[in-house]
């Protein structure tokens, strides 16, 4: 599944290296990622318009996810100023373009990623060719002429952007997409001077929420998993931790590209299910995933004992002619495991022991 048509197209010609899987192995344990959402993270392409206060937090946690080209686009240099909320860089770094040294310290947290710098400001005449060869845009800026630009370009170009706006303790979020009728000058006629956080003040924590917010809807959007709403604005207080949302009127939900199958109703199996399976003499696998730690005996006792993570780090090792079936202490690593593995293509399914060993 994705919301981005071009990205669900080109996915499948996508691999990971046994280092990529073990490098992004914690996320492909999670059911709505799985392998299938990591190569759509691998082959999308993220263009992240600032790289202050929103684009440091914007960057690291899109990079540590493993989208696989990010571009960072902003034309200023490093103030010491900035080195309180902007995290990427340090003292060391003043004076020195924002863009150009992101680009260097993301590189070093991720080696499995392309990303490049522009050393400009984003404007009309530049932004419809690099907003069209990327998938999505971020809006990680303080300007509003900027995010107006950015509101028409990407609405002749047909992508989707996220923006997210400080103010003191507080911000805003929304997911913008012309197409759907999410248009960010339907909600903002004018400018408002008073967002510039050096006439409001502005903590890195609260800058940190929300460029993380905006790099888990990003998320959303390239793997499909989970439910994106265009034009919902939601407002946050950072310190007390309250929250507003309204919807723009006549804004849609977005098409998702893909099978909506998800995790098997019939996954979760029970101990007379697998006796039954191994009664009718057919392809059958138990695997214990307790390392070190035999099964007992008993049905489960013919078990075969392979290690969680070197499952994840190549699935392959489970035959695909046959029904797997992954039983761990509880159950709960078997499932997790079990859907991440089921995400992608497989002649016989994955499936658990629902409660493990303990059941």
């Amino acid at each position: 599944m994705s919301y981005l048509r071009a990205v669900f197209d080109r996915f499948s010609g996508e691999s990971l290296s046994s280092e990529e899987r073990s490098f992004y192995s914690r996320q492909i344990g999670l059911p709505r990622i799985g392998l299938e959402g990591q190569l759509k993270l691998k082959c999308s392409r993220v263009l992240v318009v600032g790289a202050g206060g929103l684009g440091c937090p914007v960057l690291q946690a899109l990079a540590g996810a493993g989208v696989g080209h990010l571009t960072v686009m902003d034309p200023d240099s490093i103030e010491p100023t900035n080195i309180a909320r902007q995290w990427l860089y340090s003292l060391e770094d003043a004076g020195r373009s924002k863009a150009v040294t992101a680009v260097g310290r993301i590189r070093r947290q991720n080696p499995f990623i392309e990303v490049s710098a522009r050393v400009e400001a984003f404007g009309v005449e530049n932004g419809t060719s690099i907003a069209e060869s990327h998938d999505l845009v971020i809006d990680a800026t303080d300007n509003f002429q900027t995010r107006v630009c950015i509101d028409q370009v990407c609405a002749e170009v047909g992508r989707p952007w996220i923006f997210a706006g400080l103010h003191g303790d507080s911000f805003q979020m929304a997911l913008f997409w012309a197409e759907y009728g999410a248009r960010f000058r339907d909600l903002f006629a004018a400018a408002d001077g008073s967002s510039n956080c050096e006439v409001t003040g502005m903590m890195g924590t609260t800058s940190s929420l929300a460029g993380n917010w905006q790099a888990r809807e990003a998320v959303n959007v390239i793997t499909g998993s989970g439910t994106v709403a265009p034009g919902v604005v939601t407002s946050v207080h950072a310190v007390t931790n309250e929250s507003v949302q309204f919807r723009i009127p006549g804004a849609k939900s977005p098409e998702r590209f893909g099978n909506e199958e998800g995790e098997s109703e019939e996954a979760d199996w029970t101990l007379e299910r697998i006796e039954r399976a191994c009664s009718m003499n057919k392809p059958f696998l138990l695997v214990n995933l307790r390392e070190g730690v035999p099964a007992p005996s008993g049905i489960l006792s013919s078990a075969e004992s392979i290690r969680t993570d070197d499952i994840l780090e190549d699935p392959t090792i489970l035959p695909e002619d046959r029904t797997v079936c992954l039983v761990c202490e509880n159950g709960v690593t078997s499932r997790l495991l079990a859907g991440a593995i089921n995400s992608t293509t497989r002649r016989f399914p994955v499936v658990y022991l629902k409660g493990g060993f303990a059941s």
